[in-house]
This record gives C-alpha cells, structure tokens and sequence, in this order.
C-alpha cells in the first residue's frame, strides 16, 4: 500500500489536485486490483490522528481476507502502522467503511457476488490481527 501528499495547480483559475512527488511505501500487502476504503477516524490513538484502511490481501491479486489497517499519523506527516485487524475471511471487495456515532466502524463489501453490511466493534480494535 502506497500513498503520496496532493496541492492544487491553479492553471488559469481551474484547480487540479496534482500527485506530490514523494511516494511512501507503508509495507503493507494490498491486493492491487481492488478499491480500498480510507477514513480519519475520530477517537485517535495516543494522542495522534489515526487513519483507517480497508482492503483485500488476497494471495494472488485475489479478492480475499479483507483486514483494517490503523496508522497514526507522525507529527512529520508520515504514517506508522499501529493495527492489522483481519475481520473478514473469504471474498472480500469493493470495501467502504464509515465510522459510526458510537465508534464502531460501518463496513460495506461485495462477497461472493452479494452486497454485505458489518459493524466492525470497538472489541475488534483491542484484538490486532
């Protein structure tokens, strides 16, 4: 899983968000051919931001085993994994994930060519993979 900082070009007062220059590898499997979900969620860790990453670890590109990564946000803006929390055994895709009011997070996948709806409970969170 790689990530990299945006800006907005201002080209004749038309802004495009433009990819930085600096691509950072986090060293975490992801399968390539799949959507990942990303979100701020709100309770931190340790007094850091804390970013959610649902996604696929599928041997073989496959759409599989989906886990949530936690990273804690650096105070020089890189991320350090802090979580790996497998949750999701078997076809896992196309993931989106939203926290919910009470802190759980909202997991939406397609498994097996159906439409799934989980909440992930805070438990998960004291359980790493």
């Amino acid at each position: 899983l790689k990530y990299t900082d945006f800006a907005f070009d201002n080209n004749e007062n038309n802004y495009k968000r433009v990819a930085g220059k600096i691509e950072v590898d986090t060293g975490v499997v992801k399968t390539a051919n799949c959507q990942l979900s990303a979100l701020k969620y709100s309770g931190g860790y340790q007094g850091k931001e804390l970013i959610l990453v649902s996604t696929p670890t599928g041997k073989d590109r496959k759409r599989e085993n989906g886990v949530i990564y936690a990273f804690a946000v650096e105070s020089d803006d890189t991320m350090t994994l802090v979580g790996t929390y497998f949750n999701f055994v078997g076809s896992f895709g196309y993931s989106c994930i939203a926290q919910l009011k009470d802190g759980g997070i909202a997991v939406l996948y397609e498994t097996d060519g159906k439409i799934k709806f989980q909440v992930a409970s805070l438990d998960m969170f004291a359980r790493p993979y």
